[in-house]
């Protein structure tokens, strides 16, 4: 391409921009933007049980839709939860996922108004007797859940 027509191009594309920016209303940039109210706050409740029966951990964490209408739990892969335990001094001693494959596709859970679900894992081989915490999280990307819940082994 000739210098001369690479010039006139570049300044009919200026004048063009600049033309387009002016013929925008006047008062668009005065007047703000009206905020539209928050929706009301979909909130999912949940609660954790961690119960210990000789060397066998039993973990149970139930999920409730406090709300009238039905919600999707999106989930970004196969792994839609995860139970974790550290120790006393927050040192992991075992996690629900750790040598599991999960899918990498995306997925949903429907969960009609007022309904429940639970998940529950076993952990068999109980750790040294001792203060434990577990940790249960729905890893949903639009209504994440994490629970905590100490528990002894004796």
């Amino acid at each position: 391409m000739k210098p001369r027509l690479v010039v006139s191009l570049f300044c009919a594309g200026a004048i063009t921009a600049t033309g387009c920016r002016a013929h925008a209303r006047p008062d668009a940039a005065a007047a703000p933007m009206k905020a539209h109210p928050p929706e009301n706050p979909v909130k999912l409740a949940s609660s954790f049980a961690v119960n210990t029966a000789g060397r066998q951990v039993q973990l149970a964490l139930h999920v409730m839709n406090t709300t009238k209408k039905s919600l999707e739990l999106d989930f970004p892969n196969g792994q839609s939860y995860e139970f974790v335990v550290v120790d006393s001094i927050g040192r992991e001693v075992w996690r629900w996922g750790e040598g599991r494959m999960f899918t990498q596709t995306f997925h949903n859970k429907f969960v009609d108004g007022g309904d429940s679900f639970e998940i529950a894992e076993r952990w068999d081989e109980a750790p040294a007797p001792g203060r434990y915490t577990a940790i249960a999280t729905l890893t949903s990307s639009n209504f994440p859940v994490s629970e905590r819940a100490e528990f002894t082994v004796r």
